[in-house]
């Protein structure tokens, strides 16, 4: 079973690859509006229900944008979780490297568009708490600390800007290949949010959402997930730290859990 999914997660590849390569020629040029070349890490902290799952329970992700052309990026993503849990006066702690990922983006020559397909491997072949925790914690990527799981991404962006206040729409589809005896998963996802910003300082807030194609017999409620978050971000020359919240919409992750705050930084390598 392993043998046939490693199969068909190869041949998804080569050909999700191919149709890559053909729309960078064939399409305009797309560009975004961020820096062409920098470091981040994003540090979030989920606050749930549960009392059980301690304080210092967290998912961090470690990414970097590399220019390979005009037109091209690399963006490498490392995720890493640390969990805490206590039951009946035991504690159980540990840090678990989650999925790797890395993305190709393409750039639009007017800044009004960006597209990007990626891979992440899976890393995690044994059950982890940190599964259940990133999926409350980080619902749009939570593929990331997912079980012998491969995940391949398509997604889109289109912006539209006037003086220092920008609108940007998502789109985009994930498929979840299990390397074990579970279906084969396909989402989709989107977002909508609103981006205002001066030389110093940067403030967003918007929706994100995530729907599951792969049930038939669920409703529209029933298979999607959605969430409300803000960032706030200062420009500092090269430095860029910032801070985040997120609130779910939707049950049952409204359930697991109160909210998500966290902090991020990037440095822009110049």
């Amino acid at each position: 079973m392993r043998a046939l999914r490693f199969a068909l997660f190869t041949g998804c590849m080569v050909v999700v690859l191919h149709v890559a390569a053909g729309t960078t020629m064939s399409q305009p040029v797309w560009t975004d509006k961020f820096s062409a070349r920098g470091v981040t890490i994003d540090y979030l902290k989920p606050f749930f229900k549960d009392e059980s799952i301690m304080g210092a329970t967290s998912i961090m992700f470690l990414s970097a944008r590399i220019p390979v052309s005009k037109t091209l990026r690399l963006k490498p993503e490392i995720p890493i979780g640390y969990y805490s849990i206590g039951n009946n006066g035991s504690n159980e702690t540990s840090t678990v490297l989650g999925n790797p990922y890395l993305g190709l983006e393409v750039l639009g020559s007017d800044g009004t568009s960006t597209a990007e397909i990626g891979l992440r491997l899976p890393t995690i072949y044994s059950e982890s708490p940190l599964t259940e925790i990133a999926i409350a914690t980080d619902f749009d990527r939570f593929e990331s600390f997912a079980e012998e799981t491969a995940a391949i991404t398509g997604s889109f962006v289109g912006r539209n800007k006037n003086d220092n206040i920008q609108m940007e729409v998502a789109g985009g589809v994930t498929v979840l290949l299990p390397f074990n005896d579970n279906d084969t998963d396909i989402w989709g996802q989107y977002a909508g949010q609103v981006v205002f910003k001066t030389s110093w300082i940067g403030f967003t807030t918007g929706v994100t959402g995530r729907i599951l194609f792969t049930e038939p017999d669920l409703n529209f409620g029933q298979r999607s997930t959605h969430q409300i978050g803000f960032s706030v971000i200062g420009y500092l020359g090269n430095f860029r730290p910032g801070i985040m919240g997120r609130l779910a919409l939707d049950d049952p992750l409204r359930n697991l859990i109160n909210g998500v705050v966290g902090f991020n930084a990037s440095y822009e390598i110049r």
